[in-house]
């Protein structure tokens, strides 16, 4: 079961950036194959991830994991303690507390 904290006083969000998936050599390699091997490649660093996360009791809100495919990141919200955990994960390549970088998106109303 995922540990879940009430008080978000403590939560910070964080950039993950996963590990280069290896290349099969004998893999094809036209655009779509590729984007289709890079998508399955971050669903199971996802879900390793998160799975990892669970074992290691590390306190993450599970409705906050956003993905960037492209850049083989997500964001998640931690405990500002379980930073140095998550960037003990095998899958892990590093891991930046984004506090600088506040992002409100729009509504559809507030953009026109």
């Amino acid at each position: 079961m995922t540990p879940h904290d009430t008080n978000h006083s403590n939560k910070v969000r964080v950039s993950i950036l996963f590990k280069p998936a290896l290349r099969d050599a004998g893999a094809k390699n036209d655009r779509q194959s590729n984007y289709q091997r890079h998508v399955k490649s971050m669903q199971a660093n996802r879900a390793a991830l998160i799975a990892w996360m669970e074992q290691k009791q590390v306190n993450f809100s599970p409705t906050s994991i956003t993905e960037m495919d492209a850049f083989d990141t997500i964001f998640v919200d931690v405990e500002r303690d379980d930073v140095k955990k998550i960037e003990a994960a095998p899958m892990v390549e590093d891991v930046t507390i984004d506090e600088e970088m506040k992002i409100e998106l729009l509504s559809d109303d507030e953009a026109t």
